[in-house]
């Protein structure tokens, strides 16, 4: 919003020196780190392709667009989907952020140790082929609000998750908890050992 607010337009953000553009992210995390990766993009952009637009974009597959959007320094597979789903280009590309990685390992669909490369070609094979921009959306929202209210990082609410009975974590929760009563209840009806006496 302040970028937008401080620059007239893309130009004006493109030839501003770095240190300008870094004052107007400052809140950003590692801002001085994205505000030459900025600048340097939209450079990038300019000199491939004579202009500031990404509309030939929209002509690509979307596999072959995120492989550009990736040649931009500092840009992974989260952003590029985002540039491609959320933007007016909207192709049917599946952003994946850390609350999807979250879900989506707890659920059993991906490694625990996968990155997000590997879990967005894993859980682009998995999703239906017909869905289109919109459902890719509506997806990465609900994910990302069940990883913020229930599925969370530290204390998730497995008990009253909709979708308990299909989560491996959830499952493996609910063993361990009644080892563990199995355990204490042992422990409470051992006998006590009599002492020898003297």
């Amino acid at each position: 919003m302040r970028l937008r607010d401080h620059f007239c337009c893309w130009e004006d953000l493109r030839d501003a020196p770095v240190a300008e553009i870094h004052e107007m992210i400052r809140a950003v995390e590692i801002s001085e780190r994205k505000a030459p990766r900025l600048k340097a993009a939209l450079q990038f952009v300019t000199a491939s392709q004579g202009g500031l637009s990404l509309d030939f974009l929209a002509e690509m597959p979307a596999d072959a667009a995120i492989i550009w959007l990736e040649k931009l320094e500092g840009v992974g597979r989260k952003t590029s989907a985002a540039v491609l789903n959320f933007s007016t280009l909207r192709k049917a590309v599946l952003v994946v952020d850390t609350h999807h990685l979250r879900v989506a390992a707890r659920l059993g669909l991906i490694s625990r140790k996968a990155n997000i490369e590997k879990a967005y070609d894993t859980l682009m094979r998995l999703l239906p082929g017909h869905w289109g921009a919109n459902e890719m959306d509506d997806h990465h929202q609900l994910i990302k609000l069940h990883g913020q209210t229930l599925c969370r990082p530290m204390v998730p609410k497995c008990g009253c998750c909709p979708v308990r009975e299909v989560c491996s974590y959830s499952r493996n929760a609910r063993r361990s908890r009644s080892v563990s009563r199995v355990t204490r209840s042992n422990r409470s009806a051992a006998p006590l050992r009599r002492s020898r006496p003297t």
